[in-house]
């Protein structure tokens, strides 16, 4: 938001400008264990909305990217993890393309939210903290 507060004046003056928020999975679906975590990203979700209303005459675009479990350093610290198999996490290359695309797209066109989960879900409680 703070960076929003110096970028959107800048965006606007030039009519043009892409904003693009990662959000969760949580956000779409809040999980057990997860409230902070799940209302902090519906948060997000209602100010990328908000944002998206607000700026949209003006030329700038925001996108907001919503994956669900990324095989990432994320989970280190946690008890939890994406199952071991390839179908149940994404790969961060591949929320990196989603990002691309968004940013490839027309300036006519806005893509307003995209949702990545991985095919099969499966979350591995039984892991130990590796701290």
């Amino acid at each position: 938001m703070v960076i929003c507060r110096s970028l959107v004046p800048i965006f606007r003056r030039q009519g043009e400008g892409r904003l693009i928020f990662i959000g969760s999975e949580s956000a779409l679906r809040a999980g057990k264990k997860g409230a902070l975590y799940s209302a902090a990203k519906y948060g997000l979700r209602g100010f990328c909305q908000a944002l998206r209303e607000d700026c949209g005459s003006d030329g700038i675009q925001v996108s907001l990217v919503n994956p669900g479990m990324v095989r990432s350093p994320f989970f280190d610290d946690l008890s939890f993890e994406p199952g071991p198999e390839s179908m149940n996490a994404i790969e961060v290359a591949d929320v990196a393309d989603v990002v691309w695309q968004i940013m490839q797209s027309s300036h006519d066109i806005v893509i307003d939210e995209v949702n990545l989960s991985p095919r099969v879900k499966s979350i591995n409680h039984g892991k130990k903290n590796r701290s």
